[in-house]
């Protein structure tokens, strides 16, 4: 109890020079060892949300919060503690330098486009697609309610029969209720009907850690019925993957068949069939991509897990909804000519904003999971 003479004369110091809507909730902060946010930042067991989770439901701290003063409306803020920091985790990444990229019977090499990138942004050639061939390893993910087929998501061959996508882009439907689409354009009344382009999905893998409320580990193998024929079919080829690159501080491209209003260009805005479009996109290192998203209802401490990374922040430049399990690819080097996938489409706040990026797990990061995945199906990268 020595040092209650001193506090009280700090807390009197500190009166004196500012509001006292902020002076009381410093000593509310002091004396609970707490920081005050916005009640949808701090969770049911009154710590602070880092992680994003639950931040579209009503929420507030604990059973017994403390409320602070300010803000818009009665009750806006409460204070709630800093979960205490986990040890850091010990996997590693492999570092391996050995990596043999796949090649089809006919010795195409991996992340070989058929043309050259041509770039598109948001605000102009909206009717324009890439050409056949220019993301041959693009796939649409269809799922069936029913009778209907709808367009789930989208993935990227990473081998002739397997498909990277987003874990949330799967939902458990049972495997008969998945088709993929590599590199076509087909009606949604049409699925079933191109044999050469179509696959169904004999199984569905995702991340064994894969968490819904807050996206960590955002990842997932579709393992197809029947491989794809890279011989016959001159259009579809495989995107390359790395163990340890790093793709910071690059310009990258992503292509997907999502919303164009805030996102990618329309996919859907003139004709009944989907069309893939694309836009390239600058990768900030995660420690700036934190700071960006930490300025959002996010919150400030919001804290980018180790298996996300980050690219956008261009105004009316990004991903959006219906891009989910989208790849994002880059070139290793200046002089690379494949090209490797760095991210999946997982999420946003909000689409297109000046400053704020969009989310994608991490490819790299999931390498050593993916390879150690298919293995066990005697399917080797």
């Amino acid at each position: 109890m020595h040092g209650t003479p001193l506090l009280l004369a700090v807390l009197l110091l500190r009166l004196g020079r500012s509001s006292r809507a902020g002076e009381e909730n410093w000593i509310i902060e002091v004396s609970g060892n707490c920081s005050c946010v916005p009640y949808y930042l701090c969770d049911n067991t009154g710590y602070i949300k880092t992680d994003g989770v639950g931040l579209l439901d009503e929420r507030t701290g604990g059973e017994n919060p403390t409320f602070c003063s300010g803000g818009t409306h009665e009750a806006e803020l409460v204070c709630c503690k800093l979960r205490p920091q986990a040890p850091p985790s010990t996997s590693t990444v492999s570092t391996s330098s050995d990596l043999e990229l796949f090649k089809s019977p006919r010795q195409m090499r991996c992340g070989m486009q058929r043309t050259t990138i041509d770039v598109r942004l948001l605000e102009g050639d909206d009717g324009l697609s890439p050409i056949d061939g220019e993301f041959p390893w693009m796939a649409a993910i269809y799922s069936r309610d029913s009778s209907r087929w709808k367009r789930q998501g989208s993935g990227s061959l990473i081998h002739p029969q397997a498909v990277l996508t987003a874990a949330h882009a799967v939902p458990r439907y049972r495997k008969t209720d998945f088709r993929v689409i590599v590199n076509g354009r087909i009606q949604q009344s049409e699925i079933g009907t191109d044999e050469e382009q179509e696959r169904a999905v004999r199984a569905v893998l995702r991340h064994p850690n894969f968490q819904s409320g807050t996206l960590y580990n955002d990842v997932a193998v579709l393992v197809l019925e029947e491989p794809y024929n890279l011989t016959a079919t001159p259009t579809i080829n495989t995107v390359c993957l790395h163990p340890n690159a790093s793709y910071v501080g690059k310009r990258c491209v992503v292509a997907g068949w999502g919303e164009a209003s805030k996102g990618l260009p329309s996919s859907t805005a003139r004709t009944s069939v989907p069309i893939l479009r694309k836009l390239e996109l600058p990768t900030p290192s995660p420690d700036n991509c934190e700071e960006m998203l930490q300025k959002t209802y996010l919150g400030v401490k919001y804290q980018l897990h180790e298996s996300f990374m980050c690219a956008g922040g261009e105004a009316g430049k990004d991903a959006c909804r219906g891009d989910g399990g989208s790849p994002l690819v880059c070139a290793t080097a200046p002089n690379e000519t494949a090209l490797y996938q760095a991210g999946i489409v997982a999420f946003g706040v909000g689409c297109g904003k000046e400053g704020i990026p969009g989310v994608y797990a991490d490819a790299t990061h999931f390498y050593q999971w993916i390879v150690d995945t298919l293995q066990k199906l005697n399917i080797t990268l």
